[in-house]
């Protein structure tokens, strides 16, 4: 178990992680997060892309993001890309932290595309473990510390 602990994050800007809208959306609604987390944040953004509507360019009904055909004259529509659909997650948008932070966090990181390094560090400042997610799959890490010269 771990209570107060911060996440700290490093991201690979090669492979930058994001999120689909609809598991933000899934995240948000069911699973218990921490008290501060970046899902809170970026759950209005992935609310605002699911209820965007796409116009027919037949009769300009307005239809769900994700219809293939026009409700209203059947008309086949151009779908939202996928692109659309992805929120992306740079360093100035990740935090997590609070009571249960490193394991509630463990739960979210299969959503997770891209690569990350998640360093957990409890309350009196030392870091007690770490993981690499890459592309939905979550590797514990132990942390050791070394210098290197410059």
């Amino acid at each position: 178990m771990s209570y107060g602990v911060t996440v700290k994050f490093k991201y690979s800007k090669d492979k930058q992680p994001w999120m689909d809208v609809n598991d933000v959306v899934k995240i948000h609604d069911t699973f218990d997060l921490p008290e501060s987390n970046f899902v809170y944040e970026v759950y209005k953004e992935a609310m605002a892309r699911i209820t965007t509507k796409v116009a027919c360019s037949k009769c300009k009904t307005k239809n769900d993001a994700d219809a293939k055909h026009c409700k209203n004259c059947g008309g086949a529509l151009n779908p939202i890309t996928s692109s659309s659909n992805r929120i992306d997650l740079p360093e100035n948008r990740l935090w997590w932290s609070g009571n249960h932070a490193s394991d509630s966090f463990e739960s979210v990181a299969p959503f997770i595309h891209g690569r990350l390094e998640a360093f957990f560090v409890g309350e009196d400042g030392e870091v007690f473990g770490g993981a690499i997610i890459e592309d939905g799959k979550y590797i514990k890490c132990s942390v050791e510390m070394t210098l290197v010269p410059e």
